[in-house]
């Protein structure tokens, strides 16, 4: 996520400046358990899930978390 909102930031936005206050924000809702770290469990599953759909490794770690969360897919 980190990379994802620095790159966005930067690359997309052109706004450098913008990179710290988004990690703070980032850092704040990980501390309050609003994240889910890349395990190997959900990379392996995230790698499975896109070889079934035909999904980017990217967007099946977003099926994975919502599975091993509970959440909608």
């Amino acid at each position: 996520m980190r990379y994802e909102v620095t790159n966005v930031a930067i690359r997309v936005w052109r706004a450098p400046k913008l990179v710290s206050p988004l990690l703070e924000v980032i850092e704040r809702i990980s501390n309050a358990g609003g994240t889910l770290l890349s395990t190997n469990a959900l990379l392996t599953s995230a790698a499975q899930l896109a070889e079934e759909h035909t999904l980017s490794a990217y967007d099946a770690a977003y099926m994975a978390a919502a599975t091993q969360t509970g959440a909608r897919s």
